[in-house]
C-alpha cells in the first residue's frame, strides 16, 4: 500500500498533462520513447510533468470562479509522500477523498478531458499556421507525413494527390508497383508499416525506359500491367526503394494533369 497509493495518486495528477501531450502529436507526432539525460525521463513525459500543473491551476481557478469547493491540497501531499506512519494524518486524507469521492473522479475526468482538448486544439493551431513547415521547434516527428502530405516544403502547396512507386522482390524478381496513394500505416515507432494504393500498375525493374522516351501517367508505353482489385497493400519491410511524386489538377484548358 505504502506504494501503490502514492503511484496512483501521481498517475492521476499526471494524467491531464499525459493526454494534452497525446492530444497534440495525434498521429503525426513523436512516437519513440527517447531519454532525456540520464534520468530515463522522456520528452513526452518531461512536457506532460510541465503541463499538468497548469491545466491543475486553471481548473482550480475555475472552481474558484464557481464559488466550488478546491481540491484538498493537504490531502493530496498526504496521499503522494508515501509516509502513512502518522494515522491522523493517513485516516484524515482517506475520510476526504472517500467523503468527496463523486467530486474527485468529475475533477479528474474533467482535468483529463480538458488536457486532451487542449492538445488538440494547440495541435489545429500549429497546423492551420503551418508553424511546423516553418519553425524546426514546432515539426513532429513523423516524417513520413510530411512526406506524403506534400509538407516537406514550406514553399510548395498541397498536392491535389500523390503517387508512389514502390519496388518489391518477389522470388527473385524486382518489380515496380506504381498506384495513388490513398492511405499509409506507421507502427509505434513512427516507421512506415504499410501503403495502401489505389489504380495500381507493375511491371519488371528490368523493363525500364529507353534512352529518350517520356514518361506519362496514366501510362502509355505498355510496359505495365494493371493490378486488378480495389486496393493494394504493400508491407513496407518488403520494399527496397520508394519514390513519390506530387500531382496537381489543372483547370481544364490548361494542360494536362
Amino acid at each position: 500500500m505504502n506504494f501503490a497509493l502514492p503511484a496512483i495518486t501521481l498517475l492521476l495528477l499526471l494524467l491531464p498533462g499525459i493526454l494534452a501531450v497525446q492530444g497534440f502529436l495525434g498521429r503525426i507526432g513523436r512516437k519513440t520513447s527517447d531519454p532525456v539525460g540520464q534520468a530515463g525521463l522522456t520528452w513526452a513525459g518531461l512536457v506532460a510533468l510541465l503541463i499538468a500543473p497548469l491545466i491543475h491551476l486553471l481548473l482550480t481557478g475555475a472552481l474558484h470562479l464557481i464559488n466550488a469547493p478546491p481540491p484538498d491540497l493537504h490531502a493530496t501531499l498526504v496521499l503522494l509522500s508515501g509516509r502513512f506512519d502518522d494515522q491522523a494524518e493517513f485516516r484524515r486524507a482517506i475520510d476526504a477523498v472517500i467523503g468527496s469521492a463523486w467530486q474527485v473522479t468529475a475533477y479528474f475526468l474533467i482535468a483529463s478531458l480538458a488536457g486532451l482538448v487542449i492538445g488538440s486544439i494547440a495541435q489545429r493551431v500549429v497546423r492551420s499556421t503551418q508553424l511546423d513547415r516553418t519553425f524546426p521547434a514546432f515539426r513532429f516527428a513523423s516524417d513520413w507525413h510530411y512526406l506524403f502530405e506534400g509538407e516537406i516544403r514550406s514553399d510548395l502547396p498541397r498536392p491535389d494527390f500523390v503517387v508512389v512507386a514502390a519496388t518489391v522482390e518477389h522470388a527473385g524478381t524486382a518489380y515496380l508497383y506504381v498506384g495513388v496513394l490513398r492511405h499509409y500505416a506507421v507502427d509505434r515507432q513512427g516507421e512506415l508499416a504499410r501503403l495502401h494504393l489505389n489504380s495500381v500498375v507493375r511491371r519488371p525493374i528490368g523493363e525500364d525506359r529507353t534512352p529518350g522516351q517520356e514518361q506519362h501517367i496514366p501510362d502509355r508505353s505498355g510496359r505495365f500491367y494493371p493490378i486488378t482489385g480495389d486496393e493494394l497493400v504493400i508491407v513496407f519491410r518488403d520494399v527496397r526503394t520508394l519514390n513519390v511524386r506530387y500531382m496537381y489538377l489543372k483547370p481544364r484548358g490548361q494542360g494536362e494533369v
